[in-house]
């Protein structure tokens, strides 16, 4: 059992902080958990029964065809699985294998003891997204701030991480210092990273902001909506639309769909997927429906552009 080595945050103002601060912040708080893992003071945690089940398990909306990483911070956090629920605890690391469908909420509502944690979400491109992660007093996981870094040899800590899991489960003879190694392989390449310019786009208002994050956070949540994302943000449907709108001169159903269509043209990618599972991997309750809103937008069916796209085989997923 870990003891309760909670870590301190920075001051954030109610709104969140921005991209560049946040990854400052990093900066600071990566070197803490580099000295943790050396000295055995982190606990390493998989999904029970972890495997690749996109499309599976309806309850458990959020799911991501790459792994996730989730350190946490301060507080507490319970973690929903097919198999199981996981909960963590400060000093935890938290390992979500790609394709694995689960749902998160707080353990206590009470303000003295906040839920706090940091996930690492990789993306089928070179994109890393970093976010800073509470549950409010409902219990219910608010994104704070965020911000991208841009990671050339992406594969490389895919690869080192989905090794990562297979030690955790398998726990062969001295796993702990196994997988420390990977950890802090791991956690020093996300350091060198964030050195790096952070890849971030500004808008104009920081709801907008908010929101487009939130977008491209839970796109893949079939029940993701105009009202869900005005009751995230504390707003109304009609006053967020119209600030989005003035923002950036689109409507947010419809960037909904493009950035959904723009995942699936990634997932496409990969041979082993089928189109019902890309279908549900990027939100749609329906196959029928994607097909007919992917051929809507590019003039073809998901079939025929992954005939005519290159394949991408470096995409692993747990047996």
């Amino acid at each position: 059992m870990l003891k309760n080595y909670d870590l301190p945050l920075p001051p954030m103002p109610a709104a969140g902080i921005s991209a560049f601060n946040f990854a400052r912040y990093l900066r600071r708080l990566l070197p803490q958990w580099i000295a943790r893992t050396r000295t055995n003071r982190i606990q390493f945690l998989v999904p029970p029964l972890a495997k690749s089940t996109i499309g599976e398990a309806p309850s458990l909306k959020h799911q991501h065809p790459m792994p996730e990483v989730v350190l946490q911070i301060s507080g507490g956090a319970r973690y929903m699985f097919p198999g199981g629920e996981l909960l963590t605890q400060p000093g935890t690391v938290c390992l979500i294998p790609g394709g694995t469908p689960h749902r998160e909420s707080g353990t206590c509502r009470r303000a003295a003891f906040p839920s706090y944690n940091v996930i690492f979400s990789h993306y089928l491109s070179d994109l890393i997204e970093i976010h800073l992660g509470r549950c409010d007093a409902r219990l219910t996981p608010r994104v704070l701030a965020s911000c991208h870094v841009l990671a050339r040899d992406n594969e490389r800590h895919v690869k080192n991480l989905n090794a990562l899991v297979d030690v955790i489960q398998r726990r062969p003879p001295a796993w702990r210092d196994h997988a420390a190694g990977l950890m802090l392989g791991y956690l020093g390449a996300m350091l060198d990273l964030l050195q790096e310019p952070i890849a971030q786009v500004q808008y104009a208002n920081e709801k907008t902001g908010i929101c487009m994050h939130l977008i491209s956070t839970y796109l893949e949540d079939s029940a993701l909506s105009v009202k869900r994302l005005a009751d995230w943000i504390h707003c109304s449907p009609n006053y967020l639309s119209s600030l989005f709108r003035r923002s950036t001169g689109r409507r947010i159903r419809e960037v909904l769909v493009e950035k959904r269509l723009a995942k699936a043209r990634e997932l496409l990618r990969d041979p082993r997927l089928t189109i019902k599972e890309v279908a549900f991997a990027v939100g749609f309750r329906h196959p029928g429906h994607f097909i007919h809103t992917f051929r809507q937008k590019t003039q073809c069916t998901p079939r025929q552009w992954r005939q005519i796209q290159p394949k991408d085989v470096a995409i692993h997923r747990t047996p």
